[in-house]
């Protein structure tokens, strides 16, 4: 993409889905009211699901900023409020269903190969191992969560838009 800089890393995959819009997901080095700053954004837009993945301690809220307004709307985010106050840009629409609810919970999907079992603070730690070593090797399981995150909110956007539209159309 143009006016993107050499200080991440990115990966592409086609889905076997075509979502209107964009699913958002990000890995962060913390909480918002602890300073964190995103090292991960994800988004699956129509059948593109992609991974932009931060290897430097430039800003990258600045170099993903231009990227996240040419994306499709709505924007879709599991706990979009988290979303919303990480990237500073109006998430449309909620994937939970209700405060708390753990993706877990919501969605199960066997045999999704996840390297953090679902827990994205471990990313944390992979995040500084990075930092403290420049090893590459690091960063794949929080690229590869991600991934997994996002495979999981496609999933549950599909089924969580499905049951809503046999709502509105029997209504």
């Amino acid at each position: 993409m143009e006016g993107e800089c050499n200080c991440m890393l990115k990966r592409k995959v086609i889905i076997p889905a075509r979502i209107d819009g964009t699913i958002i997901d990000i890995e962060t080095t913390g909480l918002p009211e602890e300073g964190a700053e995103v090292i991960t954004l994800g988004t699956v837009s129509g059948s593109e699901l992609q991974i932009l993945q931060r290897t430097d301690e430039e800003d990258f809220s600045k170099t993903i900023k231009p990227i996240l307004l040419r994306l499709p709307r709505p924007f879709y985010a599991f706990n979009k409020s988290f979303e919303e106050r990480m990237l500073r840009v109006p998430i449309e629409r909620e994937l939970q269903a209700e405060s708390y609810e753990k993706k877990a919970r919501a969605i199960a999907v066997s045999r999704l190969p996840d390297p953090f079992s679902g827990n994205g603070f471990h990313a944390i730690d992979a995040w500084h191992k990075y930092v403290a070593t420049k090893k590459l090797h690091f960063l794949a399981p929080i690229m590869d969560h991600n991934e997994s995150d996002l495979l999981l909110e496609t999933c549950l956007l599909i089924v969580r838009h499905s049951r809503k539209e046999e709502v509105e159309t029997c209504v």
